[in-house]
């Protein structure tokens, strides 16, 4: 694992645990204490979902307790607690369990692109608020050459898609619709 791999990894367990101890309390190690994990994707679609810790934990069928010792302590998951995180997540297994953590990388051609992609997608997002957030960060940080994590690149991508739908006339009608229970 490359320096800068473990500086990211040690970056979101630190988020993970600093946002649970302000929610319910972080069942694992103390705020900085070092962290080892098998599943870097894991712990980096948890972070960049924002979610607390039960929500992940209650979808692997495990307790809080056992993601943390996921997350910081190198224990394993059962493929059930996998299953169910990949259909939390929507991503496939593969990437779930691999033991590189994916990276958008703007200094190669393929990051290049995607920063091209999300900057688009942040002009035609223009007006739509809040959403805009984790798209504007995520740029941000590649715009000053800093990798970013998949994770993180994606959830940016699909709010940015859910906020031009919902500011669009087909999301709006879909909205009314839905208000009036048809």
């Amino acid at each position: 694992m490359s320096k800068a791999e473990t500086r990211m990894i040690q970056s979101m367990v630190y988020w993970v645990r600093y946002a649970n101890i302000q929610d319910r309390g972080w069942p694992g190690k103390p705020l900085h204490a070092p962290a080892a994990t098998r599943y870097p994707n894991v712990l980096a679609e948890i972070d960049a979902s924002g979610m607390y810790l039960w929500a992940p934990a209650q979808h692997a069928g495990i307790s809080e307790g056992v993601l943390a010792a996921v997350l910081e302590d190198n224990e394993d998951l059962t493929l059930n607690g996998l299953c169910g995180l990949c259909g939390l997540y929507k991503r496939r297994m593969s990437y779930m369990v691999a033991r590189t953590l994916q990276v958008i990388d703007p200094a190669t051609k393929k990051g290049k692109a995607r920063q091209r992609a999300l900057a688009d997608l942040l002009k035609q997002a223009d007006g739509t608020g809040i959403w805009r957030r984790a798209g504007e960060s995520v740029l941000s940080r590649l715009d000053r050459g800093e990798p970013v994590t998949y994770a993180a690149y994606r959830q940016a991508m699909d709010a940015l898609k859910d906020a031009i739908y919902w500011q669009s006339e087909e999301g709006k009608a879909a909205g009314k619709e839905a208000a009036h229970g048809r």
